[in-house]
């Protein structure tokens, strides 16, 4: 079983903070309602130095739970600086509750030198109400964006800075995406954990939206000919809005978005769907109608959801009756979504710390990618599955500047960490490798050109492009990967020019990376060869 899923399952029947088993980043366990947390060797968390606060029990529960998500997802000294903070915020929080009031009397306290305390807390905060545990007011989290504290940006714009709870950056995105694929490759995390990822980097879609997905949903564009279009909305996927004035049905197709998405996370989810299917017919014993296909869901624990269901028959009768019976509900997603915080390693500049996922960093970096590419307010709207421009104007107000510190701060000693290629390079006759594929290069009508060996053949459907940026890849030496380089450069010029994603041009730039290192390597090899 691979590292993710493993922890996922971990989760399961435990969602009670007395019956959690929690492991922090570097791989200390601890249950939730233990009296000491282990981060690592030398941090630990103990319960017993929080004040103690008459009807706290919500409070604790929530603070618990933020504080062990914080624990599984950043580092240990993090974990217990964001501990050390609210220890000290506890005694204002009289009701039972963070609330404005007692943060206001927190602050009056510290003074113009220690307002940086705040400033610390601030983004866990904020996080803390995302997540929705209990324990903290609504009211808090507009409260602290209304904030000017020392070394911090005033008002809302905290939303798009924050390193921890605002949107990502560009090398964050792409070290994540590079993260994604390799431990996909390696089998560290499923497809469908890869394709859930994806969803939420690609569209900034809310837990709920993409909880009721199903395999229907994607759709490609075609012409009266059935030829597919060459556009940069071909593929898509129908997303239902979570949030409607005065709409209480589950899935109104009526009033869903049609969104575009990337072939790559098209061929993701695709294959997810596949594997569903594919899994039902095994365990029905009959061939799934392409009517019942449609209505499966993308994102589904088969032995959850289908357990006692044993004809498609059955399937039609429950779902006609119960719409959202077999998907999966926002705890589970936000879960397994967690699940993928905690297997991640990569590292961003800003921090010098592993990154923190959840789904609302994905919304806040789309709306602020779209506000930086001079979209209006009703555009990100509608992009984020907004009725209205109410909740999206900090983007377009204070997107810019916000990207300017962004690339401000980028360290040149971030790239080690972005390694491009992570395969082997070799002879073609080299031991070990008779059996192994050859990788072909097809170029327009030129002749194939063979540029290595496959060290597997899982999950391969993409073609040799992604073959370079793969950890299993076997590059010959002496290959022409030169030409391999011009065929992804002309690609991505192509791509930019009819105006697709920025992350599909982060996919190719990832593999030109990769080609330059593969280049650089088999020069070196050749070298060392020649003066043996």
């Amino acid at each position: 079983m691979n590292q993710a899923a493993e922890i996922t399952d971990d989760f399961k029947g435990k969602t009670s903070p007395k019956r959690g088993i929690r492991t922090s980043k570097l791989g200390y366990q601890f249950l939730m309602d233990d009296p000491e947390w282990r981060l690592n060797n030398m941090i630990v968390i103990k319960w017993q130095s929080v004040p103690k606060l008459p009807e706290s029990d919500k409070l604790l529960n929530g603070y618990r739970n933020a504080l062990a998500n914080y624990g599984e997802q950043v580092s240990p000294s993090h974990t217990r600086n964001m501990s050390e903070m609210m220890n000290r915020l506890m005694p204002f929080c009289e009701t039972g509750v963070v609330t404005v009031k007692a943060i206001n009397e927190w602050r009056e306290t510290l003074g113009h030198e220690r307002l940086w305390y705040l400033g610390n807390l601030r983004g866990f905060l904020l996080q803390w109400a995302d997540w929705g545990f209990s324990g903290i007011d609504p009211k808090v989290p507009d409260f602290l964006d209304s904030l000017t504290l020392p070394g911090n940006e005033k008002g809302r714009a905290v939303r798009i800075s924050c390193p921890r709870s605002g949107p990502f950056d560009r090398q964050e995105y792409q070290a994540l995406g590079r993260w994604v694929q390799s431990a996909w490759r390696n089998e560290d995390i499923t497809i469908s954990d890869c394709a859930l990822l994806r969803v939420f980097m690609e569209t900034g879609r809310r837990p709920s939206e993409v909880a009721a997905l199903r395999i229907g949903d994607l759709r490609i564009k075609t012409l009266a000919s059935g030829l597919h279009t060459l556009s940069k909305d071909s593929y898509r996927l129908i997303v239902t809005r979570a949030k409607r004035r005065g709409k209480h049905s589950w899935r109104d197709l009526g009033t869903a978005d049609e969104l575009p998405i990337s072939d790559d996370l098209y061929d993701l989810l695709h294959n997810v769907g596949n594997q569903t299917i594919r899994a039902l017919e095994e365990l029905w014993g009959v061939v799934i109608s392409p009517a019942t296909s449609k209505e499966l869901p993308l994102f589904v624990s088969l032995k959850h959801h289908f357990k006692g269901v044993d004809t498609p028959e059955e399937f039609h009768a429950l779902e006609a009756r119960m719409p959202d019976f077999f998907h999966l509900n926002t705890v589970d997603l936000s879960n397994r979504l967690h699940a993928l915080g905690k297997a991640c390693t990569a590292v961003s500049a800003r921090t010098n710390d592993y990154m923190l996922l959840s789904s609302y960093r994905f919304r806040r970096t789309l709306g602020t990618v779209l506000a930086k590419h001079g979209y209006n307010a009703f555009e990100i709207a509608a992009a984020l599955g907004h009725d209205d421009t109410q909740n999206v104007q900090v983007y377009s107000e204070n997107s810019a500047e916000a990207f300017d510190r962004f690339e401000e701060i980028m360290e040149p000693a971030f790239e080690p960490l972005l390694k491009a290629f992570t395969g082997e390079i070799i002879r073609p006759n080299q031991p070990g490798s008779e059996r192994q594929p050859y990788v072909h290069l097809v170029a327009g009508s030129d002749a194939p050109i063979e540029s290595g060996k496959c060290g597997s053949l899982a999950h391969c459907h993409r073609g040799w492009y992604i073959c370079y940026t793969c950890v299993k890849f076997r590059a010959f030496v002496d290959a022409d990967h030169e030409h391999a380089l011009k065929e992804v450069e002309t690609e991505y010029e192509r791509t930019r020019a009819q105006g697709y994603q920025d992350s599909m041009l982060t996919g190719l730039e990832a593999t030109m990376d990769a080609i330059k290192d593969v280049i650089r390597l088999c020069k070196k090899k050749r070298k060392e060869e020649a003066r043996v």
